[in-house]
Formats: structure tokens, C-alpha cells, sequence
């Protein structure tokens, strides 16, 4: 808010070269608006989007156990030395 608050004065510039300033005072307005209302809300949403529609890291782990107790081969023991 600080930075788009501060940006204003320069997108609303009168006088010489006032066209060039506020260009690039207006680029910093929207852009630095967009990217906040991008961070705070399309972020998220995506981000709850995508945590319903995928399985727990505990899944993986759960598969890797039953490939192990599946595929278990039975040691050999010799006798020591």
C-alpha cells in the first residue's frame, strides 16, 4: 500500500517532462497492485485448489512400506568371525 501510495504523486506529475514520469509512475501502480492482489488471493485460492486434488506426503510413504514388506528377501546369516 506504502509503495502504490507512494507511486501516485508521480503517475498524477504536471509540468516538464511529466509525460515520461507518470508512465512509469502508472506502471509501478499497476504492477505493484497486481502483484498484491495476485499474492493475497489467486495465490491461495490456486494453492487450495491444487492441496484438494493431490494425496498426503504420508501416501508416498505408505506405498514405499508395502513395496518393502512385498518384495522382502530374506537375509542370510553367517556366522561371525
Amino acid at each position: 500500500i506504502a509503495t502504490v501510495a507512494g507511486a501516485v504523486p508521480l503517475a498524477m506529475a504536471h509540468g516538464a517532462g511529466a509525460e515520461a514520469r507518470s508512465a512509469i509512475g502508472w506502471v509501478i501502480v499497476g504492477g505493484v497492485s497486481f502483484a498484491t492482489i495476485l499474492t493475497l488471493y489467486v495465490v491461495p485460492v490456486f494453492y487450495r485448489w491444487l492441496a484438494i486434488h493431490t494425496k498426503p506426503a504420508s501416501h508416498i510413504s505408505d506405498l514405499v512400506l508395502q513395496l518393502e514388506r512385498k518384495n522382502r528377501i530374506p537375509t542370510v546369516h553367517t556366522p561371525a568371525e
